[in-house]
């Protein structure tokens, strides 16, 4: 991803896998020092991140004041 201005403002591991919650609301998966998945979550900053590695599950909280529950699928 070129030219990406973005603030992070949460980091949450699962697993082996890093996610981070930006102020764009994009929820970014993470490969080494590299960003490999961008997944739209929220109408504004992701503010909340938490997760459950055994489950594979994620939870974001936005600024709009709505909670996501995401499963997480790694290949």
């Amino acid at each position: 991803m070129e030219n990406l201005f973005v603030t992070f403002l949460n980091i949450l591991f699962v697993g082996t896998t890093l996610i981070t919650g930006g102020d764009d609301g994009y929820l970014y998966l993470w490969e080494g020092e590299r960003i490999v998945r961008r997944i739209f979550a929220h109408e504004g900053a992701i503010f909340a991140l938490h997760g459950k590695a055994k489950l594979g599950l994620v939870v974001s909280g936005g600024m709009e004041g709505i909670v996501t529950l995401w499963r997480l699928l790694i290949e």
